[in-house]
């Protein structure tokens, strides 16, 4: 028994060889193409269960909606998150921390003591004191749940002309 191939290469053999490879790299190819569409559907599905972390009941097709710039029947507070820009800067250099605390919290009401704490890099127990003390002054109203709820500055409250000559 010999080790001869039954056959020869020849140049026919050669460029169906080269045809098969191409045609697979089609293949290759246009599996890629779908990829957009793949992100687009992660997307709505991460903020659909962020929401739903957060307390919101707005379903897939209602974000699809939203972020489509369709309208949808919501509440404000329900649609608000979806479109809402993360990280909005707020000017607090120079402001002391109650200010800073309640600028912050008037740009974004369902800010965590977490975040605030991140944004203006202090510690979380100190934020916590500080709202505490907002509270008990009457200047900050919890509305709900920690996990679902919202912040309300009261609206009487306002940055004194002499801190804002400071701030700007």
């Amino acid at each position: 028994m010999s080790n001869a191939p039954r056959f020869t290469i020849t140049s026919d053999i050669l460029n169906l060889v080269a045809g098969i490879s191409e045609q697979v790299g089609r293949l290759n190819a246009s599996a890629l193409s779908l990829s957009p569409q793949l992100r687009k559907q992660n997307r709505i599905k991460t903020i659909t269960g962020t929401l739903a972390i957060e307390g919101n009941t707005l379903t897939e097709e209602q974000v699809t909606a939203i972020l489509e710039g369709r309208r949808v029947l919501g509440s404000v507070q329900e649609n608000a998150p979806v479109n809402a820009p993360v990280n909005a800067p707020v000017n607090v250099v120079g402001l002391k921390t109650p200010d800073a605390i309640l600028l912050l919290i008037q740009d974004n009401p369902r800010l965590t003591r977490q975040q605030i704490a991140s944004t203006l890099q202090k510690d979380v127990r100190t934020i916590g004191r500080v709202i505490t003390q907002l509270q008990q002054a009457g200047n900050l109203k919890r509305i709900g749940s920690d996990k679902a709820g919202h912040w309300e500055v009261n609206p009487t409250w306002q940055l004194s002309a002499k801190r804002m000559q400071t701030h700007e």
